[in-house]
């Protein structure tokens, strides 16, 4: 068995996500994905031998995950809203590993943005997708684009509010007297 050195960039991938502040869940939903553990259609029609294997969201040809929560057209207008105007056109990758790498670099994001704030913001993207992608899977109606805007927009309105809130509460010393 080979032990990953801290120098290889997938190890620094994980123990950027592990050390990251988001929720346990989302870092769970991460590993999966890097992992390609998540079950997408195209994944599952392989093994079950469904007919068809397009997209829940976009009705065009999934081959991975890359796809229905990155490119897919309803995927990248949530990341352009949400995530500071970031589009799969402008950022080419080919895996999520790549993803990592690039968006994971500090010069590659807005200058007043950290690495938590770019978790905070694709892990709430990422989980909304996923799970409107299971209501449609499983026979749920689809929902309109401005209520997933709504879906992903609270969460990240709260998070910026706490982020800024973090940012103005400094300890000083008690006035005396």
């Amino acid at each position: 068995m080979q032990i990953a050195s801290q120098e290889d960039p997938s190890c620094k991938i994980w123990m950027q996500i592990w050390k990251s502040k988001i929720h346990e869940r989302h870092k769970i939903m991460w590993w999966q994905i890097l992992m390609d553990a998540l079950p997408c259609k195209a994944k599952v029609a392989r093994f079950l031998h469904m007919a068809n294997s397009k997209c829940t969201l976009c009705n065009h040809e999934e081959k991975n995950t890359l796809h229905f929560l990155w490119s897919c057209p309803v995927s990248a207008r949530l990341w352009f809203l949400y995530c500071w105007g970031i589009t799969a056109e402008r950022v080419r990758i080919s895996s999520w590993k790549e993803w990592f790498q690039v968006l994971g670099n500090d010069s590659n994001r807005p200058p007043t943005s950290s690495f938590n704030d770019l978790m905070q913001r694709a892990a709430t993207i990422v989980s909304v997708i996923w799970r409107e992608r299971n209501s449609i899977a499983h026979g749920a109606p689809v929902v309109p684009f401005d209520i997933l805007c709504g879906l992903v927009g609270r969460p990240i309105q709260e998070w910026d509010a706490s982020v800024e809130l973090d940012q103005n509460r400094r300890w000083s010393n008690p006035t005396l007297g």
